[in-house]
């Protein structure tokens, strides 16, 4: 994974963004706190996480303490972006606003 840096409008702080060219360095933490969401609840679980995959036909795939939405697929993604409460990590075309958002 390669770390970037953005800067945030009005904060002397900087928004933390992992790019990565392998799904599954990504998938495998979904994978897990999927699981984990089953057990303990997603609000738990997904507190300060929130997963948002996009896949080549269109069709996308959020997860967070709310709970999922849409289907759960492992091939045809475009773009997967993974935030928690430090960083986030992606893996496809991505932006970050002056706000330090990713989308």
């Amino acid at each position: 994974m390669t770390k970037k840096l953005y800067d945030i409008k009005d904060f002397d702080e900087k928004a933390v963004v992992w790019e990565t060219r392998r799904q599954k360095d990504i998938l495998d933490i979904l994978d897990e706190l999927l699981e984990n969401a089953e057990i303990f609840g997603w609000g738990y679980i997904f507190e300060d996480d929130s997963f948002y995959i996009e896949y080549a036909d269109g069709t996308t795939y959020e997860a967070n303490f709310l709970g999922a939405d849409g289907a759960y697929k492992k091939k045809g993604i475009a773009r997967i972006i993974y935030t928690n409460a430090n960083d986030t990590q992606v893996y496809g075309d991505y932006e970050v606003n002056e706000y330090g958002n990713v989308s």
